[in-house]
């Protein structure tokens, strides 16, 4: 089986026809996803430009009265930081967008769902991310659905996972739903 970093440069590798379509029909179909639609606090990551975009959802569940977090990692530790419509972003750490000033909260509030961001994926809902293992940690820490968004094409039939790798409750693509059935 092919290495993680090997199916990293695979993936980031598919370029995305009609991305900004594809972000749309994505962000539509996590719009209609129940978990979604009953959730008060969200947990979504700040998307970088090889990965579906999360803006459009972020503006969505603020228009909605969601409460949003958003990742920021201090040191080797990932935490969940409350944004406003308001809140100022800047490059942090990895050149990911964060929040300007915020409160570090060692203790993650309770959250309703988690999107989480997916280089690539498989139908057993694995994940490939970045490969830092942040998100793997905090997840491990935080009893959340897990819902990963990503493009169709990167998603395979198979992936290397360990003990350690979180999957997912749910993979939403622009062409199909992954579920534990």
């Amino acid at each position: 089986m092919i290495n993680k970093t090997q199916l990293r440069l695979i993936a980031k590798s598919k370029f995305i026809i009609d991305k900004s379509f594809k972000d749309q029909v994505i962000a539509n179909n996590v719009f209609a996803f129940v978990k979604y639609r009953e959730a008060s606090k969200v947990f979504i990551y700040l998307s970088l430009d090889d990965e579906v975009s999360t803006d459009s959802i972020i503006e969505k569940s603020f228009s909605e009265g969601k409460r949003v977090f958003v990742p920021v990692v201090k040191g080797d530790k990932m935490c969940a930081v409350e944004i406003y419509p308001t809140t100022q972003m800047i490059l942090g750490v990895f050149g990911i967008r964060e929040p300007q000033t915020y409160s570090f909260e060692p203790q993650s509030p309770i959250i309703d769902i988690a999107i989480i961001p997916m280089v690539a994926g498989d139908k057993q809902l694995n994940r490939l991310g970045q490969g830092g293992g942040y998100y793997d940690k905090w997840l491990a820490e935080n009893y959340i659905f897990k819902l990963g968004i990503c493009y169709d094409e990167r998603v395979f039939d198979s992936i290397l996972s360990f003990d350690h790798d979180i999957k997912m409750d749910t993979i939403i693509t622009d062409k199909t739903i992954y579920k534990n059935e």
